[in-house]
């Protein structure tokens, strides 16, 4: 009896774990889209299976093209909005 008390309570505490890292990676994203420095770029082009390093990489090159002066340092985050 007390064999299957554990393993309950092992599921349990599994679920629970699950639950919080699903929590905290919702206040995370909820966290990186209040950030009143968010600057949304419309027309990059969408290349099939990109990495956000590609993205940011796409980001640079269109403020040298646009000749916006924005150094570097200064994009900490980049990545795509939408479905895949």
């Amino acid at each position: 009896m007390q064999d299957s008390t554990i393993k309950v309570l092992q599921s349990s505490v599994a679920g629970l774990k699950t639950s919080n890292e699903s929590i905290l990676g919702k206040i995370d994203e909820l966290e990186a889209y209040s950030r009143r420095q968010c600057l949304r770029i419309d027309g990059l082009e969408l290349v099939p299976n990109e990495s956000n390093d590609m993205v940011l990489t796409n980001v640079q090159n269109y403020f040298v093209e646009a000749e916006v002066k924005i150094p570097e340092v200064a994009v900490d985050r980049v990545h795509r909005i939408g479905p895949k």
